[in-house]
């Protein structure tokens, strides 16, 4: 049977396929990377990289699924990207009452992802979820999305933020919250994920992002030798895969100060805000603002407040309705209100803008 494994933004992706197309999906803890080049195996690593694809022009093999599997992957599909809906609702579409048959069915979908099983949850918005990192990995597939799982930090954010903030309350009331609420993934690797995508659009930072891992041989798995692969690794190799002169040295600094134990990441981890912004601008290449999206977007800290980025500025004045954008210190002072949660305030100036 022909297949791949191919790498995405959530690692290792298995796919494999039949003459009548696509009938099996996995995500993978560890598996050396290979196999055909196909079709869905670009749509669905895009797809892990926050873009915009469509899967229903591609063939799939639906031989093996019985007819109440294919009504239950069926009405999954046609649950909009960045919705949720629970295994009661999604019952209710096919007209039936047994959402525990809905949930078994769902358990055994061969292909997730393109039936997106991740989009149905619990009563709690929770639910069990199969793949490699469990509610996490389910988690991060509706962020990619644009969507969450709902969390009690965020109930409670988007309640304080409401209460406190009556301009932003619209903003807060019509969409989930898809910051992380706490560390994520390996920290080293997205720390090189971040100088190597500083000033690149998403896309492009995507891309040579994978070129950086194939170049150190970690496309599987960033285990503790990358730093150690990195100073093995020629400039020419490094430059070769897309990196600037200037990104290739803060590469370097970041690896040397890890090996020599100058930047103790599983410390960092558990610093104050403040401290880690500290650190991580000892780092060449790393500054504030840098700092301060890894805290966000990484390390799931809730009261961060970026004030230098363009972005909140601007969402600051539309929201505020503002004639001119506003400066630091007069964010700061409206922003005050929103503690401990201004990393959840930022996220809705962002999505103002959107």
């Amino acid at each position: 049977m022909p297949g791949a494994v191919i790498p995405t933004a959530l690692g290792p992706l298995g796919l494999e396929w039949t003459e009548r197309g696509l009938s099996r999906v996995q995500l993978l803890d560890e598996r050396p990377l290979g196999g055909e080049r196909s079709a869905w195996g670009e749509r669905l690593a895009a797809h892990l990289a926050g873009e915009h694809v469509r899967f229903d022009d591609l063939p799939v093999d639906e031989s093996t699924w019985s007819p109440f599997a294919a009504r239950v992957y069926r009405a999954a599909q046609s649950i909009p990207r960045g919705e949720t809906l629970t295994y009661s609702q999604l019952a209710r579409e096919i007209s039936t009452v047994n959402a525990r048959a809905v949930g078994v069915a769902l358990g055994r979908n061969p292909i997730p992802i393109v039936v997106p099983c991740h989009r149905i949850v619990g009563k709690d918005d929770c639910g069990g979820f199969s793949a490699p990192g469990g509610n996490s990995t389910k988690a991060q597939l509706l962020a990619i999305e644009g969507g969450a799982l709902d969390d009690e930090t965020h109930r409670v954010a988007r309640r304080h933020l409401v209460r406190v903030d009556p301009a932003l309350a619209p903003f807060v009331k019509a969409v989930p919250c898809t910051l992380p609420v706490r560390a994520n993934g390996n920290l080293f690797r997205t720390i090189v994920r971040a100088i190597a995508g500083q000033q690149l659009s998403t896309k492009a930072a995507a891309t040579i992002f994978g070129r950086v891992e194939t170049a150190l041989g970690v496309a599987s798995r960033w285990s503790s030798d990358a730093p150690a692969r990195i100073l093995a690794t020629s400039d020419d190799v490094l430059r070769a895969a897309g990196l600037s002169g200037a990104k290739t040295a803060s590469l370097r600094d970041l690896a040397a100060r890890v090996s020599d134990g100058r930047l103790d990441l599983e410390r960092l981890v558990r610093l104050p805000d403040e401290r880690v912004i500290e650190a991580l601008r000892e780092v060449r290449g790393i500054g504030r603002w840098t700092a301060e999206m890894l805290l966000i977007f990484d390390l799931g800290r809730p009261d961060v407040l970026p004030v230098d980025d363009l972005g909140i500025r601007k969402g600051a004045q539309k929201v505020w309705g503002l004639r001119a954008l506003p400066a630091a210190p007069a964010i700061v002072a409206r922003a005050e209100a929103w503690r401990p949660f201004r990393s959840i305030g930022s996220f809705y100036l962002w999505r103002a803008l959107e």
